[in-house]
């Protein structure tokens, strides 16, 4: 998944739907991380 945002592409928005019915996992940390730190 890293190389395709830090490609050439133009992103310029991403959404990331979590459940908030359920706790937080190791995934969704994890992205949540990975976004903070490509922007």
């Amino acid at each position: 998944m890293e190389g395709y945002f830090k490609s050439e592409r133009n992103i310029s928005l991403v959404i990331l739907l979590i459940d908030m019915r359920h706790p937080l996992t190791k995934d969704d940390e994890g992205m949540i991380y990975f976004l903070k730190e490509i922007e």
